[in-house]
């Protein structure tokens, strides 16, 4: 592997931890969300704007990183999804933090997005899409 790509996968894999550690963060908005107590609501709202930043964050840096990836003609398809996943992942996340900001502790923090449901779907396209042509 040509030292570029392979220092543009290794940013890509540190992105990823940045994601997953969003992705804890929010959930743990998303569980003290549950308490009756005024002071978890609050801090459960913060946990999900910090977490959905996060994961905001990371998925743009991988859709402009994956961008960079030198691509052939067998895999420039699956590699343009995998770039419209992250970005509509990144879309999905940057909503639910302007979402919850604009909630005030006042309704349901919800750490799943709709953009997020759609980004993912993207990428799971672009994954069995590789592995067809693999085969």
């Amino acid at each position: 592997m040509p030292a570029k790509q392979r220092n543009i996968q290794e940013q890509l894999a540190a992105y990823a931890w940045l994601q997953a550690l969003g992705t804890i963060i929010a959930a743990l908005g998303q569980t003290k969300s549950l308490s009756s107590k005024k002071k978890d609501q609050e801090e459960a709202q913060k946990l999900s704007i910090i977490g959905n930043a996060m994961q905001s964050i990371a998925n743009a840096a991988q859709a402009e990183l994956t961008a960079l990836l030198p691509t052939n003609a067998a895999n420039r398809e699956s590699n343009d999804l995998n770039v419209a996943g992250n970005l509509l992942q990144s879309i999905g996340n940057a909503l639910q933090v302007i979402g919850s900001a604009g909630n005030n502790g006042n309704g349901n923090v919800n750490g799943t997005g709709n953009g997020n449901r759609i980004g993912n779907r993207a990428r799971t396209t672009a994954t069995r899409s590789k592995r067809k042509r693999r085969t």
